[in-house]
């Protein structure tokens, strides 16, 4: 089995309310870019991946840039290959574009996902082993103008079953500062 080609397929996911955090320069998001890469094979299999591209943790991405860095760079190292040649890919497409790390992280999924389909396995098997049967997760409330809002949204989602819940404060030091009496 070899791969044929690489789809990437960008997604701008609108969030429900508007996500507002504290940073320098207040930045407000309505959405987010995620990209899917779709690896295909000679044989009709595929493999999916994700990624996203927000300007944070330490990120400069943009959804634009990734789906570049994916078909100029990458693709070329993997038409041809097996999707066994995993670890040999992933270190080739480091070497082509050192520390790409998002980009990379969409082709490593996607060929964990193929690797699974073509040994007919889920990918926790070719981790080592399924270690649970659910993941707790969290969710985040983003800074509201009002605070009454955002415990409105927490205590929603907290109703939802969330328990894990982290709430964005301050937009202005000023503000929160005379806030803290």
């Amino acid at each position: 089995m070899k791969i044929t080609k690489i789809e990437t397929i960008p997604l701008r996911i609108p969030f429900h309310d508007p996500f507002t955090i504290a940073s320098q320069t207040t930045e407000k998001r309505n959405s987010i870019d995620v990209l899917i890469v779709k690896i295909h094979t000679d044989e009709g299999l595929y493999g999916l991946g994700e990624t996203q591209a927000w300007r944070r943790q330490g990120s400069g991405e943009i959804i634009e840039n990734l789906v570049f860095m994916i078909h100029a760079f990458f693709e070329p190292l993997m038409i041809g290959r097996s999707p066994l040649e995993m670890n040999a890919i992933m270190d080739a497409c480091d070497t082509a574009v050192y520390h790409n790390l998002y980009a990379q992280a969409a082709i490593g999924d996607a060929l964990y996902d193929l690797i699974g389909k073509m040994l007919n396995v889920p990918v926790y098997e070719l981790l080592g082993g399924k270690c649970r049967d659910a993941i707790k997760v969290g969710i985040c409330v983003p800074i509201f103008k009002e605070p009454s809002v955002t415990l409105e949204k927490a205590q929603k989602f907290y109703e939802k079953g969330y328990r894990h819940i982290r709430i964005k404060i301050g937009i202005d030091p000023n503000e929160d500062v005379a806030n803290v009496n």
